[in-house]
């Protein structure tokens, strides 16, 4: 194990240049009541062990926000990167920039926690990686889609988040080739811009479940989950739309629609079949 201590921006791209299996990235302050952007072009393409993960985060959870330096750049890139830990710190992009908070690229088997993510285009761009875990993030000002899947991307995990105000696009979008993703025991709560639907799937074999969805103020809502693609589970979510003319989920007919799933406030559950053995 080896522990490097980042305190400026110019130092963060050496460091994750020099990143081996074991390393520890800590971005430092001065003082917890002292918080800092670092901004710049953050990449790396180094891997960990399962023993040995490269692990990012601050010294004091929350007082680091990583920003990128461009318009079409992300604020930290994982570029064929696995075994790799990223937690309690922030990533955003200056108001009217844009840009993505975090982007995977063909990695596996990292772990991105506590992570607050907020002003971005796109919090989350996920593209042809598996088996990585999301967890205890929470997003605000999106102007696109906070999570979302592209290419074959599989085996995903998005889970204990917890989606706020002023989200544009879908909380989570499931693409085409994406499959065996799951979004589980999340909160959607906020304040949608523009979003016909808080979850899309459009891939197969996706579970979405044990979810917690709360209509706030959304008033062009469709409904809170749309699906075209097939053997997608929907199970044991609580739903309360606010609009008893919409339903929950419109699925496509290999999907299930378990009974585990409760709504108040809405037109029901599904125009569709209810599957009642989940």
């Amino acid at each position: 194990m080896s522990d490097v201590y980042v305190e400026y921006a110019a130092q963060l791209p050496a460091a994750l240049a020099q990143a081996r299996p074991g390393t520890r990235i800590h971005l430092q302050v001065a003082t917890p009541m002292s918080p800092i952007t670092f901004s710049g072009d953050f990449v790396l393409n180094a891997s960990g062990t399962p023993d040995c993960p490269i692990t990012i985060s601050a010294v004091y959870p929350g007082t680091v926000t990583l920003s990128g330096s461009n318009f079409s750049a992300s604020c930290l890139t994982l570029n064929g990167a696995s075994h790799v830990i990223v937690r309690d710190i922030k990533l955003a992009q200056p108001i009217g920039v844009g840009g993505c908070g975090i982007a995977l690229f063909g990695s596996s088997f990292n772990l991105v926690e506590n992570v607050e993510f907020f002003s971005l285009s796109n919090a989350v761009v996920i593209t042809d990686s598996d088996s990585n875990i999301f967890r205890k993030c929470n997003f605000s000002n999106i102007n696109g889609e906070s999570v979302r899947t592209v290419g074959k991307s599989v085996n995903n995990i998005i889970t204990k988040c917890i989606f706020g105000e002023s989200l544009a696009g879908p909380a989570v979008l499931f693409d085409v080739f994406s499959s065996k993703n799951r979004f589980v025991e999340s909160t959607v709560k906020g304040e949608f811009i523009t979003a016909s639907y808080w979850v899309q799937v459009l891939g197969n074999d996706n579970i979405i479940a044990r979810n917690s969805f709360k209509n706030v103020d959304d008033k062009k809502l469709t409904c809170a989950i749309h699906s075209f693609g097939s053997q997608n589970v929907f199970k044991a979510n609580n739903f309360d739309l606010d609009n008893n003319y919409i339903y929950c989920i419109e699925e496509s007919d290999s999907d299930r629609v378990c009974a585990s799933n409760k709504e108040v406030n809405s037109a029901g559950l599904t125009k569709g079949r209810i599957d009642q053995s989940c």
